[in-house]
């Protein structure tokens, strides 16, 4: 970053045919600023090392990789082109910086309900009688929404991944969303062959399963900000059977 060079490995760089068999985790070196859950190696994802560590730099950033026998690399930058309407400036990254704890607290309550406490709240019950049912339309302009919550019969869960979530803001002609609940949530089917709790536990989309009391928590916290109306429907054939 900037023309000067950093270093990044991680336990088995060394040796690694031998790290592999010796160690149950791996570790980044540094440390400090590439912790979980920003930041993991193989001995935890089984398959790559990921970092989603922020890495700010002024002017140049340059990315070279050894030992690329194998593998393959990937990033993503974001390019800032108006700097003064940012809430503070860009300095060069320091490597024996510590991740931030509140970033680190946040992401670790990944699988909670991580929406804000005092948001309007709407519940209700729905009956599949229909080939495409309304959950909710809300006309409260502007706003935003910032939780959806679906909660299926475990039974039923690997039927019902087939209908479609439709969403449309602002009484629009076509939905901005219309997809499978099994996509949108994040799993592209809601088959659980290992029986875990989380099928999928991101920060922002979580598929749990709750089979004490036999069903399926989808949850979505995306914020869905619209001008004046939001509409939430689910619609498929044969929605009934």
């Amino acid at each position: 970053m900037d023309s000067i060079d950093h270093i990044v490995k991680e336990t088995a760089t060394d040796d690694p045919e031998n790290a592999r068999k010796r160690l149950a985790a791996t570790e980044f070196i540094p440390g400090k600023i590439f912790t979980e859950p920003l930041a993991w190696t193989w001995g935890t994802t089984k398959g790559a090392d990921l970092i989603w560590t922020p890495i700010p730099f002024e002017k140049s950033l340059q990315l070279a990789y050894s030992r690329t026998s194998f593998g393959t690399g990937y990033y993503i930058y974001h390019l800032y082109a108006n700097e003064t309407r940012l809430s503070r400036s860009i300095t060069a990254w320091n490597l024996s910086a510590t991740a931030d704890t509140s970033v680190i607290n946040l992401i670790n309550r990944s699988g909670t309900d991580i929406a804000p406490m005092n948001i309007k709240k709407r519940f209700g019950k729905l009956l599949l009688d229909k080939n495409r049912i309304t959950i909710a339309a809300i006309n409260e302009q502007p706003s935003s929404v910032r939780a959806f919550k679906l909660t299926l019969p475990l039974q039923k869960a690997e039927y019902l991944e087939r209908l479609r979530l439709v969403v449309t803001w602002d009484g629009r002609n076509k939905p901005s969303i219309d997809a499978p609940l099994g996509l949108f949530f994040g799993a592209g089917t809601f088959y659980n062959r290992d029986k875990k709790e989380y099928l999928v536990k991101g920060f922002p989309i979580n598929v749990r399963f709750d089979y004490k009391n036999g069903i399926v928590e989808l949850s979505c916290y995306y914020p869905m900000p619209f001008f004046s109306s939001a509409k939430f429907e689910l619609a498929g054939r044969n929605l009934t059977r």
